[in-house]
């Protein structure tokens, strides 16, 4: 990968400047909406930007996870899901002068389950010029997909600084953009059932960027994963595949900058322009109906580490054993994985160098290769792209657990049942607060790690 190294150094000593002379910025988060299968992870990055759109050097981002049992992330961003569906927030903060600021991402963990009766609000997810006007109305469908009546409907609007809604659901933009829902509680049966759809205020989406995707040989890379991020409100991501000629095109854009990044499996991921990370990277601005043309990107081949996590009392392999590796030389920039149920594990995307590797799952020692327990004493692995390494296996000590198995009143055992520990932290009951789940096997068994 080329590298413009005076004009990031240049970057880098703007960001600082502006750091201590502005007084707004915005922490920009990729990808802003992701859906995750339970027990999965997926990697987010945050950014801080000037008002001007300009990269801001950062000392570190506090990342969390709302709420909580949702599942637990890294202090680099990267989400490790729980083994329920639900939905939530990831936000990371950062302190730039004696402020704090805050970006947020919405994440879905695995698919809810199907209600009896589903309220859809229609238009989905439409943008909407200030001072525009939008007409919504919601649908009742049960689930065998026959249509219901519905006796009334209640609209809302959230936030109310958008604008207004009135009781027929039309909405009226106001002057301020950003991002809301518009949420429809609708009365069937003498039931109140409730549907919504995210909303954008904004002017029309009519800017694109488009580009090439190729090989450091000038070979197009297919199917590669384009993304862009708006910088400013209101939150905005879109995100496309290349086509058999490395082509792109990212439609339906808000005008302003955008922070564009290129994937693409076994390649290290690169952000325009030539850049590896979110603060060099070089913010692309498109207008009103114009088309940003020849924001192209040149991936480089990427290393990869493998190899299996086991259980070193049993030499049972473990899965979704959280594994991270990272260079000595830059701790801030890790790369992350999940065992799968066999134990194994791959990390792909890495540039050549020299990595430390750490294994962590709940009830387990925390472990370092090869068999180390301190980083000091950890082996280096050496990665020449596009190489892999095999053989970076990991015996985990355990550390505590609480087991058990799980039946029916026959006395039948009940596999993939849920159990959870919590912790109380007063005499109430209700006062517990969540620590671990795990799920039954085949024959009832659970090992809940602590």
């Amino acid at each position: 990968m080329k590298r413009l190294y005076l004009f990031f150094t240049f970057v880098m000593l703007v960001s600082m400047t502006l750091a201590s002379a502005a007084n707004a910025y915005q922490i920009v988060i990729r990808p802003q909406e992701a859906i995750v299968e339970p027990g999965a992870g997926i990697k987010f990055e945050a950014q801080a930007f000037s008002e001007n759109a300009v990269p801001v050097a950062v000392d570190s981002y506090t990342w969390k996870v709302v709420p909580e049992d949702l599942g637990k992330i890294s202090d680099d961003g990267y989400f490790m899901a729980g083994l329920e569906p639900g939905k939530g927030e990831i936000i990371a903060t950062a302190i730039i002068g004696d402020q704090r600021f805050a970006g947020t991402a919405h994440v879905i963990v695995g698919a809810p389950p199907e209600p009896n009766i589903k309220i859809v609000v229609e238009p989905q997810n439409p943008i909407v010029e200030p001072g525009k006007k939008q007409q919504f109305k919601a649908v009742a469908v049960s689930r065998d997909g026959v249509s219901l009546r519905i006796k009334g409907v209640r609209w809302m609007l959230q936030p109310k600084s958008l604008g207004r809604i009135n009781n027929t659901g039309l909405f009226e933009a106001g002057p301020k953009m950003g991002r809301g829902r518009v949420i429809a509680l609708v009365e069937i049966d003498h039931q109140i059932y409730k549907g919504e759809t995210g909303l954008i205020v904004s002017p029309k989406p009519t800017a694109k960027i488009s580009g090439i995707v190729t090989d450091e040989n000038g070979s197009p890379l297919a199917d590669a994963r384009v993304s862009a991020s708006l910088i400013g409100e209101p939150k905005l991501f879109r995100e496309t595949r290349t086509d058999e000629n490395g082509a792109y095109t990212l439609e339906k854009l808000i005008p302003g900058a955008f922070l564009v990044r290129a994937a693409a499996q076994g390649y290290v991921p690169e952000y325009y322009q030539e850049a590896e990370y979110p603060l060099a990277a070089m913010p692309v601005r498109v207008g009103v109906d114009e088309e940003a043309t020849d924001i192209n990107f040149t991936l480089s081949p990427g290393g990869a580490i493998s190899g299996t996590v086991v259980a070193d009392s049993t030499s049972e392999p473990l899965k979704g054993v959280h594994v991270v590796a990272w260079k000595p030389l830059a701790p801030k920039h890790k790369y992350h994985t999940l065992t799968d149920e066999t134990g194994a594990y791959l990390v792909d995307g890495l540039p050549t160098g020299a990595y430390i590797v750490g294994a962590d799952v709940a009830g387990y020692e925390y472990e370092f290769y090869d068999n180390a327990k301190r980083q000091v004493n950890a082996t280096f692995v050496s990665v020449t792209a596009p190489d892999e390494i095999p053989g970076i296996d990991f015996s985990l000590a355990i550390r505590a657990a609480l087991k058990g198995v799980v039946t029916d009143e026959d006395g039948n055992p009940i596999p993939r049942a849920v159990v959870t520990v919590k912790k109380r932290i007063s005499a109430n009951v209700d006062a517990a607060r969540f620590v671990r789940k795990g799920l039954t096997n085949e024959d009832g068994e659970y090992a809940v790690q602590l």
